[in-house]
Formats: structure tokens, C-alpha cells, sequence
């Protein structure tokens, strides 16, 4: 007999110790609380903010290379200009000590042609003028020359 009552006594004892595990409530579904709102409106706001950061970033940056462009494409076309003056400097030079006859290329066609090697008569200079499209009939005066000089040296310039 003792041993019913010893079961009986133990299962009691068990079901005593043990805790009665009830199921948890179940969550429906409730809005998150507002700290959590604030911090996701404050992250779309600054989101927002570091991409108008980066267009104004991008604007700037875009018109320092522009600049700096602008500054090296001048910085060219002067070394071009000098490079192209030394040499028909040093073509006039070369002309000089071949013939003796100086010449003034910056301010005379005939002489910008003699140096360069060009015919300068005046029916090559009207052909040269038609194929630089002269608005007007060549015919060798004063402004017809100076219209053709800045036209090839346009043209030596690679313009």
C-alpha cells in the first residue's frame, strides 16, 4: 500500500513544482508607437535632404570643372597662338636671310603668303579669298587684304 500512495504523493509534488504554462496573448495588429513614426519621418526628411545636398554638390562641382575647362582651353589656344607666331617668326627670319627682303607678316598678306611659302599674286590671293567664300569679289584693296589675313591666320590657327 505504500507504494499507491507514494506515486499519488510524488504526482502531486510534480504537478505542485511544475508551472502552468497558459499561451501568451496573441497581438493584433496595433499602429506602431509614435517614437517609431518620428524616427522614420525624420529619416525620409534627412534622406531628402543628404540628396539636395548632393544635386547642389554635383551643380558646383560641375561648374569648378567647367571653369577650370574654359581656363585650360584658353591656356591652349594662347600657347597655340605663340607657337604659330614664333613660327612664322622664324619663317620670316629664314626669309630674310635667304633674299634679304624683310617682311612684316602680321600686318601684310602678301607678306604672311611670302613667309608660308604661298603664292601672292594678286589672282592667287582672289582664288584663296573664293575658297575662304569672300562675300564680295576680291580685288586686292586694303580691307579685301586685311579680310584675307585674318582669314588664314583663322585658318593656321586650325579655326
Amino acid at each position: 500500500m505504500k507504494r499507491p500512495l507514494m506515486t499519488a504523493a510524488l504526482a502531486l509534488a510534480l504537478s505542485a513544482c511544475t508551472l502552468s504554462v497558459s499561451p501568451l496573448p496573441q497581438r493584433t495588429a496595433t499602429r506602431p508607437p509614435p517614437i517609431v513614426a518620428e524616427i522614420k519621418e525624420a529619416a525620409r526628411a534627412e534622406e531628402t535632404r543628404v540628396e539636395e545636398l548632393k544635386e547642389k554638390v554635383e551643380e558646383k562641382l560641375e561648374q569648378k570643372v567647367e571653369k577650370v575647362e574654359q581656363k585650360v582651353e584658353h591656356k591652349v589656344e594662347a600657347a597655340r597662338a605663340f607657337v604659330l607666331e614664333e613660327f612664322l617668326d622664324a619663317l620670316a627670319r629664314e626669309h630674310e636671310t635667304a633674299t634679304g627682303e624683310m617682311l612684316d607678316w602680321r600686318g601684310s598678306v602678301v607678306d604672311l603668303f611670302k613667309a608660308i611659302g604661298f603664292d601672292s599674286s594678286l589672282p592667287a590671293r582672289r582664288e584663296l579669298a573664293a575658297v575662304f567664300a569672300n562675300p564680295r569679289r576680291y580685288r586686292g584693296t586694303a580691307a579685301d587684304n586685311a579680310w584675307l589675313h585674318a582669314h588664314v591666320i583663322a585658318w593656321l590657327r586650325g579655326e
